[in-house]
């Protein structure tokens, strides 16, 4: 058992490659004597020929659409493609990859094949968790408590997940006291040398 549900939205914690699934094999065969006709259940989709792996980034998110004891298979988007997630702990190896030991930088080998501890319910995220990703309504919390965490950086970070709108929650003056700190005052972007056609 886990505790993700058909419906559910959901969040990759990490780069892996992920089995892709037909979208098509449960439309040739539906089944009008189960719920939905069987689209909920994991053996009515399919693995894509040659068993092709298709990567899923750290912050994407994506809706599950069926689910087994053994396995989810979710549906990610830009670009649309769905992907087998096996509800497996990691292996050793795998771990290791995703510590940053491995190929390719970390996390990011072919062989680093994702599970269930690569995924999160996605209902409410951090900030940190969910940079890279975008909803076309964010609503971002302003906490007192927050302390030397919350700064400019993050609020924007926050603010520029929403591609329509963007709710703060929160008290005023904490936010203009927020946006006042300066986590990162020195930063090196090399911009100004790539604007001007140097080699950085």
């Amino acid at each position: 058992n886990h505790d993700f549900r058909r419906g559910d939205k959901i969040m990759c914690l990490r780069n892996c490659w992920m089995p892709m699934y037909s979208f098509d094999k449960f439309q040739a065969e539906y089944n009008p004597d189960l719920p939905d006709g069987g689209r909920g259940h994991v053996e009515n989709y399919s693995p894509m020929p040659d068993n092709q792996l298709e990567i899923v980034c750290n912050g994407e998110l994506g809706r599950v659409l069926a689910v087994s004891d053994a396995a989810v298979v979710v549906r990610f988007d830009a670009p649309e493609r769905l992907v087998f997630v096996p509800m497996r702990k990691r292996r050793d190896g795998e771990e290791r990859l995703a510590n940053g030991d491995g190929e390719a930088g970390g996390g990011e080998s072919r062989d680093d094949a994702g599970s269930k501890s690569d995924f999160c319910l996605a209902y409410a995220a951090t900030v940190h968790k969910f940079q890279g990703s975008e909803v076309p309504l964010a609503v971002c919390v302003i906490d007192d408590g927050a302390g030397m965490i919350a700064s400019r950086e993050l609020i924007y970070t926050g603010v520029s997940r929403a591609k329509k709108a963007c709710v703060i929650v929160g008290k005023r003056a904490t936010l203009l006291k927020q946006i006042k700190r300066v986590a990162l005052p020195i930063r090196k972007t090399f911009l100004r040398e790539l604007l001007a056609g140097e080699s950085v």
